[in-house]
C-alpha cells in the first residue's frame, strides 16, 4: 500500500510541475507578446505621420500600412465601388471607394473617399470630382481583412448600375478594373469630400486618452488585439500558476 501511495504522490507531483511549467511558460509568453504589441503599435502610430512618394508602391502592404502615400493619378468616378456591411456608429451604410489610375505604374490604387448611408447617384459622384482628371491625393495606407463568410459573390451590381463589393478581393477588382490593383486600399485624407464621413479623421474627445481614442474611436487599429489584452492573459497565467503552488503546498502541509 505505501508503494502504491508513493507511486500517486509522484505522478501527482509529475503532473503538478508539468501544469505549473505550462502555466508560467504560458505567462512569459504573453508578456513577450505584450512588448512586442506595445512596440509595434507606437511603431504604427509614428507611421501616420510620415508621408511617403509613390516610388514605394513596390514594397510589400505590411511596409507601408498606416504610412501616408501622396499620389497623382486619375480618378475614374465612373468606376466607383461601394464597400458593403460597413457602419458609422450604429448606422448601416457604405464606403465610397474610387480606383486611381496611375499612368506611370500603369496601375490602380483604391481610395477610400470615406462613409455614405445610400449609394450616391452620378450627379453625386460627379460633384465629388469630373472622371479622368488628374489630381494629386494624399491617404493613409490599410490592408483590410478578408471577410470570412460572405452571401454571394463578392462583387455584384443592382438595378441602378452601383457596384458593391463584400470581402475587398483585389484579384477579383483588377479583373474587373482590367488592370492591375495594389492590393490595400488608402483611406483618403486630401482633398476633403464634403457629405462623406471619414472615421480615421475624426478628433479624439478631449478627456480621453489618446492611444486607446486611437484604436477605439477612430477604429484604427480595430483589427489588432491591444497589448493590455497581453498583459491581462499574463496576469492570469501567472495567477493560475501561483493558486496550484497554493493548492499543493496546503495539500502538503495537511498530510503532514
Amino acid at each position: 500500500m505505501k508503494l502504491k501511495g508513493s507511486v500517486k504522490n509522484k505522478i501527482f507531483l509529475a503532473i503538478w510541475i508539468f501544469f505549473f511549467i505550462l502555466f508560467v511558460a504560458l505567462g512569459f509568453w504573453q508578456l513577450q507578446r505584450y512588448h512586442w504589441k506595445k512596440n509595434l503599435l507606437a511603431e504604427y502610430q509614428a507611421r501616420q505621420s510620415i508621408i511617403l512618394s509613390a516610388d514605394s508602391l513596390g514594397k510589400p502592404p505590411e511596409e507601408l500600412i498606416y504610412y501616408n502615400l501622396q499620389l497623382t493619378g486619375r480618378l475614374a468616378m465612373d468606376k466607383s465601388l461601394y464597400w458593403q456591411n460597413r457602419y458609422e456608429g450604429e448606422t448601416y451604410g457604405y464606403h465610397l471607394l474610387t480606383p486611381l489610375w496611375l499612368e506611370h505604374q500603369k496601375a490602380y490604387v483604391i481610395l477610400d473617399r470615406g462613409f455614405v448611408e445610400t449609394p450616391l447617384n452620378l450627379q453625386q459622384l460627379r460633384a465629388l470630382a469630373e472622371d479622368q482628371v488628374q489630381q494629386r491625393v494624399v491617404g493613409l495606407v490599410y490592408y483590410p481583412d478578408r471577410a470570412g463568410f460572405m452571401l454571394g459573390p463578392d462583387l455584384s451590381k443592382d438595378a441602378s448600375g452601383h457596384q458593391f463589393t463584400q470581402g475587398l478581393d483585389f484579384k477579383a477588382l483588377s479583373r474587373l478594373l482590367q488592370g492591375k490593383v495594389y492590393p490595400f486600399i488608402v483611406y483618403l485624407q486630401s482633398p476633403a469630400d464634403p457629405g462623406l464621413k471619414r472615421f480615421w479623421q475624426e478628433a479624439c474627445p478631449k478627456d480621453s486618452d489618446t492611444s486607446v481614442c486611437t484604436r477605439q474611436e477612430q477604429g484604427l487599429f480595430a483589427n489588432i488585439m491591444p497589448a493590455s489584452r497581453h498583459l491581462g492573459y499574463a496576469v492570469q497565467w501567472f495567477a493560475m500558476a501561483l493558486t496550484l503552488a497554493i493548492a499543493v503546498l496546503l495539500s502538503f502541509l495537511r498530510r503532514r
